[in-house]
């Protein structure tokens, strides 16, 4: 868990440096998720790498438009993390109430 709010604080940092013309911030935030991702694998919070194919698709369809492969890929990285780190802390706030019975 620590490690996920770490990856998701790189990778609002990483989205911050896209739009800032900072590219170093994206590429940190990348790496991050890739580390999340490759250690929750060995660990078995993740069971499959099938969600780290996503954000690599979608780079490439953003690099036709224009932009570096590198950047949109690792932009994507970053929004991915982002998005479900994000979700998963409303459902585990929100949704997560355990009844004791």
């Amino acid at each position: 868990m620590i490690i996920g709010i770490i990856c998701w604080i790189l990778s609002l940092v990483g989205i911050y440096g896209f739009y800032n013309g900072l590219v170093y911030l994206t590429i940190i935030g990348m790496v991050a998720t890739i580390i999340e991702n490759i250690i929750g694998y060995f660990t078995g919070e993740n069971r499959s790498f099938n969600l780290i194919w996503l954000p690599i698709i979608i780079g490439v369809i953003l690099s036709f438009y224009g932009n570096n492969l590198l950047t949109s890929i690792a932009v994507c990285f970053c929004f991915e993390n982002a998005i479900m780190f994000s979700l998963g802390l409303i459902v585990v706030l929100f949704l997560g109430k355990v009844d004791n019975k």
